[in-house]
């Protein structure tokens, strides 16, 4: 049986500008179980090397000319695709800079109604996290949970 093929059309023209076919289960099991194994070494690292990581990745991001090309061409727009860069660069920082304390964990006893209840809660990693996001700012939107999840 032949893949199904997927047509993207160019959003100006209507013209398709390149095709694509879902993976097959196997060729998707094949990826997921590499991405969690990569997962091992990510969750190793500390969170000012994570932190250290995705500021490079930021920075790369806000001089690639060709990710702002594809963004330009999948949705048709110029002056948005390059604020969309710009506002996922400084999502990056925000959730860098307020990821140390989101990530130091709280206990207490909090207002609770039942005496003698204590809570802690602390962060612990998922070896994949799967972002759907919508095609109307697809870098932004995708890294809105992205982001997070890699800190």
């Amino acid at each position: 049986m032949s893949a199904t093929l997927f047509d993207v059309l160019n959003p100006r023209t209507g013209a398709v500008d390149y095709q694509f076919s879902a993976p097959t289960a196997n060729e998707l099991n094949v990826q997921t179980s590499r991405l969690r194994a990569r997962q091992r070494d990510w969750v190793g690292l500390d969170i000012s090397q994570r932190i250290t990581s995705l500021a490079q990745f930021a920075q790369r991001m806000a001089s690639d000319q060709a990710l702002l090309q594809a963004l330009i061409q999948d949705t048709g727009r110029i002056a948005i695709a390059k604020l969309e860069v710009a506002a996922a660069v400084s999502a990056i920082k925000r959730w860098s800079t307020d990821a140390p304390a989101l990530l130091a964990g709280a206990s207490g006893n909090g207002q609770a109604a039942i005496p003698g209840i204590h809570y802690e809660s602390f962060g612990v990693p998922f070896a994949l996290v799967g972002v759907i996001s919508p095609w109307n700012f697809p870098l932004l939107l995708s890294l809105i949970d992205t982001i997070p999840a890699l800190l």
